[in-house]
């Protein structure tokens, strides 16, 4: 599934909800989520915010576990301390894929479990891929009616082009189709896995910006900018990436 904004009525079929971005960050996938479902059911919600988000460490079997305090900590200190919360908890389990037979995992399910009534569950993996989470998925079905959301940006290109002129637009800076076609190429590379998030976009697009002195930001500017060395993804994006952007370029002006 893509737009997260067709999935705003997940929780009139769902009690949770596992969203897999392939983002090391999702926080404003959630904040996203949570609005777009606010929107919709705003009966599902009530307290100071509409979300808590928190990403929960792993704890060996042998150590005390006090994850839980934590997110009740969280979840107050997130929506008003003198209301009892109802809306969306979001919580980021990437620390725990493999460890879904652990009994702290056991006893955080059976918690969430007895919240249900009062809060809907997004749960967050970092840049896992799905199929990394199917143990969790099983485990977690034993408790709740978990729906699958997959919103992979970096793998939709017209999404993600279209997330792209939408950043350029805030910035004030004009932009041409073969410059979005490029940024699209550059995020969506399988080795570029340390630029796929929302917050990266937004610095990356903002420095293009800042560098372009007011002109049309073009491929050709692009490259020319990436070989003299003054963007952020000079230091961001590994030489080799670098390298084989800028061959692709004066391949493709060749054949122009």
């Amino acid at each position: 599934m893509g737009d997260i904004s067709k999935l705003k009525n997940a929780f009139q079929c769902a009690d949770s909800v596992f969203l897999v971005t392939e983002m090391k960050d999702n926080e404003r996938s959630v904040e996203m989520f949570a609005k777009h479902t606010y929107e919709s059911n705003p009966e599902l919600f009530e307290g100071d915010a509409i979300y808590a988000y928190y990403k929960m460490n792993y704890v060996l079997p042998y150590e005390k576990f006090g994850e839980l305090k934590k997110l009740i900590l969280t979840v107050k200190n997130s929506t008003g301390l003198r209301r009892d919360f109802m809306g969306i908890v979001a919580i980021d389990f990437f620390e725990w894929i493999g460890h879904e037979e652990d009994e702290y995992f056991d006893i955080t399910m059976k918690f969430l479990y007895d919240h249900r009534h009062i809060w809907k569950y997004v749960f967050t993996f970092r840049d896992s891929e799905l199929e990394n989470i199917k143990p969790m998925l099983k485990t977690a079905a034993h408790y709740f009616k978990p729906m699958v959301v997959e919103k992979c940006l970096f793998n939709q290109k017209d999404e993600l082009s279209v997330h792209l002129k939408t950043i350029f637009a805030r910035q004030a800076t004009e932009c041409d189709d073969s410059s979005i076609d490029l940024l699209a190429d550059i995020f969506s590379d399988n080795r570029a896995k340390n630029i796929k998030s929302y917050e990266k976009i937004d610095l990356i697009v903002r420095d293009i910006s800042d560098n372009s002195a007011g002109e049309t930001v073009s491929a050709a500017m692009l490259a020319q900018k990436l070989r003299e060395g003054k963007l952020l993804l000079n230091l961001l994006l590994d030489s080799a990436i670098v390298q084989k952007i800028l061959k692709d370029e004066r391949e493709f002006e060749h054949e122009k």
